[in-house]
């Protein structure tokens, strides 16, 4: 009886050991990843249906731009690749994701991880996205 009893209680302490040892931050990394995943995917699709302002703004200035000035063709098409989905910026934050959920060897904490990933969903975040291309409207008006 007092064999059984202790193989319970052993059971017990080494859940709570186990519970008790999570890390606090890899478990808010591993909850806010599916969160920018989907911000991701979700700025690529507003790029691809036209639902960011600044992006229509800009496609628009662009075509005025090659319209009025052929000699900055090039430049307003270096512009408007941001405003495609799969750009440049959105494969860049795909392979940050990436890096950050697959090769944690890279970083040199949890922590530290998880602060590259707060990052990604301020730059994933589509407000934010369709404010930074004011600096490229701007350049063209």
């Amino acid at each position: 009886m007092w064999l059984k009893r202790s193989k319970v209680w052993g059971i017990i302490l080494v859940v709570l050991v186990t519970v008790s040892c999570s890390d606090p931050v890899k478990d808010e990394l591993e909850s806010l990843a599916p969160s920018v995943s989907k911000k991701i995917e979700d700025l690529n699709t507003k790029l691809d249906n036209n639902d960011l302002t600044n992006a229509i703004i800009l496609k628009d200035y662009a075509k005025k731009l090659k319209k009025t000035h052929p000699e900055y063709t090039s430049v307003a098409n270096e512009f408007l690749k941001e405003t495609k989905p799969d750009n440049d910026r959105i494969v860049s934050m795909e392979k940050r994701f990436k890096e950050i959920m697959d090769e944690p060897k890279k970083f040199r904490s949890h922590k530290e991880r998880l602060i590259e990933m707060a990052s990604l969903a301020n730059a994933s975040d589509s407000q934010i996205y369709n404010d930074s291309l004011i600096d490229p409207i701007n350049t063209m008006a």
